[in-house]
Formats: structure tokens, C-alpha cells, sequence
């Protein structure tokens, strides 16, 4: 399989990986009746690498989808510059309740070679050289136009084999058409939102209607909602060293609404 996953945020993507990597990871080696095949995730960054992590041990956390809590025997390991988590720890974290493990990298490499941790995911730590896998099947990677095309092709070919691909994205770059039209990249588009997930509405608010939205915002707040707000940039510009574009700022714009719309919020 060579495959892009193409869907907009929200529409599924990491369970129908989550659901190729199960798939793949229960079944055995060629020729063996013993032991199970690999699954390599790379996500663009570590933060994101956590959450698919956490994702995956939830997905993962009742046996057949039964109810009872019980763990399916599969453990999943994380790898980024910052350190190495797996699942599932041999007891409860006392501290935080936390299902996974801090371990030390040599161990997870260990683990990763000799075939004990099934599934990985990473961020661009799973393309050195020192990860090596025993039997590597499925290589997922999210958001692939953020990597590189060699860094894409040195986890794909890593240790001279040739696992099935499934890429995702939600945003296609003519790279990635290119290669659905012309090359051997098939195409999935996940062109609906999971049942029961609310839509998604975008409105353009003009200046006389600003008054009429801050109240539908504090009527939101009331009920327990919460609300974030996007700028352009973090700072005002410095008028004096770049041109001062007339856009707001997260700082000021922090401040204003504090100030002059909900007074009531610290």
C-alpha cells in the first residue's frame, strides 16, 4: 500500500490510522507463529507526537471494544528529542495516574530491535540511524507535507525494506497531487466529519455587529464555555525597525478586551 489519507482536521484521520496500525501489528512475521509486525508513526512535532501517543493508548484501552477498561496486549512506545514514554506501565503512576512509563532511550532501542514495542511514534527521532526495527510493515506519516521528501524516504526505506505507506494531510501541496495523478500514490478522502460531531460555522463579523457577537461570547462564557482568540502576530511592531501593517496583536489585543469589553474576567 502507498496511500494519502487526505481529510480536514477533526474528519478521523488518526483512528483510521490508529485502525491500520492494530490491523497491521496482529499479524505475524512470515514463516513465524510467534511475535507481530511494526508500525512507525512520525508526526511533524513533539507536541504532536505526545498527542497522538495519548490517543493511541485511549484507542487501544478496551479489549474488543468492551466496556470493562481492560488493556489490549500491545505496547506502544514514544520517541522524540526530549525523551521516551511507553505503554503500558507495569504499575500506576502513584504521582499523576499516568498509564505510560518514562524510559530511557537505550532501553526503548533495545525494545524497538528485538521486535517489543509494536507500534512507535515519534517525530524525526525515528529516522536515525540508531532506530532499528525487526519487523517493520506500515510507516504512517501525519502532516507529510512538512517533512522533507528525503526525510519521508529515508523512514520508508529504513533498514532496506519495504513497508506499506499511509501518509496524511489536510492540506495537499502540487507535490502531492503530482504524485497522486502520476506516480503510485493512492488516494483516500475522508470528505465527512464523524457522527455526531457538531459543524463547523465561519462567519465574518462586521465592526456594528462586534457589540451584538461580545455578548453572544459572555452568554457562552456564563455556561461554562471557554473562548480563544487568534492574531496576527504576538507583539506590536516596532514603528521605528519594520513597517507597522495595521493588524492586532495577542498582547494588545489581550489587554483591550480585559479592559473595555469583559471586566468581569481576570
Amino acid at each position: 500500500m502507498s496511500r494519502l489519507l487526505e481529510g480536514d482536521v477533526g474528519s478521523g484521520k488518526t483512528a483510521v490510522a490508529a485502525t491500520a496500525s492494530y490491523v497491521a501489528v496482529k499479524q505475524r512475521p512470515n514463516g513465524q507463529n510467534f511475535g507481530n509486525l511494526q508500525v512507525a508513526y512520525m508526526a511533524p512535532t513533539e507536541i504532536l507526537a505526545t498527542q497522538h501517543f495519548e490517543s493511541f493508548i485511549e484507542y487501544f484501552s478496551a479489549k474488543d471494544g468492551s466496556a470493562s477498561g481492560e488493556k489490549l496486549p500491545i505496547n506502544i512506545g514514544l520517541i522524540t528529542g526530549s525523551g521516551c514514554r511507553k505503554f503500558p506501565a507495569k504499575t500506576i503512576g502513584p504521582a499523576n495516574g499516568a498509564s505510560w512509563t518514562t524510559i530511557s532511550r537505550v532501553q526503548l532501542l533495545k525494545w524497538i530491535a528485538n521486535g517489543e514495542i509494536p507500534i512507535l511514534i515519534g517525530t524525526h527521532a525515528l529516522i536515525q540511524k540508531t532506530v532499528k526495527f525487526k519487523n517493520l510493515a506500515l510507516v504512517v506519516i501525519d502532516e507529510q507535507h512538512r517533512f522533507g521528501t528525503a526525510q519521508r524516504r529515508r523512514l520508508v526505506r529504513k533498514d532496506n525494506i519495504a513497508p506499506h505507506l499511509l501518509s496524511m494531510t489536510a492540506t495537499p501541496i502540487p507535490r502531492t497531487l503530482a504524485l497522486t495523478i502520476y506516480g503510485d500514490l493512492d488516494l483516500s478522502l475522508l470528505d465527512e466529519m464523524p457522527a455526531g460531531r457538531k459543524q463547523i460555522i465561519t462567519e465574518i463579523i462586521t465592526p456594528n455587529k462586534r457589540a451584538e457577537t461580545y455578548e453572544k461570547i459572555r452568554k457562552e462564557l456564563k455556561d461554562g464555555r471557554q473562548l480563544y482568540v487568534i492574531c496576527p502576530r504576538i507583539f506590536e511592531p516596532d514603528p521605528e525597525k519594520e513597517l507597522a501593517l495595521n493588524v492586532k496583536s495577542a498582547v494588545e489585543e489581550a489587554k483591550r478586551l480585559k479592559k473595555e469589553v469583559f471586566q468581569e474576567y481576570e
